[in-house]
């Protein structure tokens, strides 16, 4: 969401490859936001209202960290690199899920965002920070030791470092 001085915005939706920009009046906004979740970049983003997300949900991390209805913004590569970071397989069930993990994976979230946003996202300088997405069979690099797998989760590719993702 792009917000300029006169409080009008612009959204940017990307799904995939096929993202777009569309610039709206406050009726249109209000009107699509009930297509969107919360925005992790957005203050109303905190660790209750992530919790509030996981609860009573039986998906696995990485379908509900992509479910654009509950949160915006997070495609395939965030997620890999969000259950790397707070040490969580990106298969697990949601459920099953320890409050200290739902904790890892807000901190994740937000540090991901800031260093994304900082570094230009992944299209600008934020790709050198990758370390599992797409690079089955390489050495992760976080831990520098395990090597990356590759799984299917739902029909989509996922990384993930065996030593750090337990």
């Amino acid at each position: 969401v792009f917000k300029f001085k006169n409080n009008s915005e612009v959204y940017f939706v990307n799904s995939g490859q096929f993202g777009y920009i569309q610039i709206i009046n406050d009726k249109q906004r209000q009107r699509m936001s009930i297509h969107f979740g919360l925005d992790p970049t957005r203050e109303e983003f905190t660790l209750g209202t992530l919790k509030k997300i996981f609860r009573n949900k039986s998906t696995n991390i990485k379908n509900l960290l992509m479910n654009k209805n509950l949160l915006s913004g997070i495609g395939t590569i965030y997620a890999d690199e969000i259950c790397l970071a707070a040490r969580v397989k990106p298969d697990r069930s949601v459920k099953f899920l320890k409050q200290s993990e739902v904790k890892r994976i807000y901190v994740a979230i937000r540090k991901i965002f800031k260093k994304s946003i900082l570094h230009g996202g992944i299209k600008g300088g934020y790709n050198k920070f990758i370390c599992v997405h797409d690079r089955e069979g390489k050495k992760c690099l976080k831990c520098k030791q395990g090597i990356v797998k590759k799984i299917l989760v739902s029909n989509r590719r996922t990384f993930f470092c065996p030593i750090c993702q337990k």
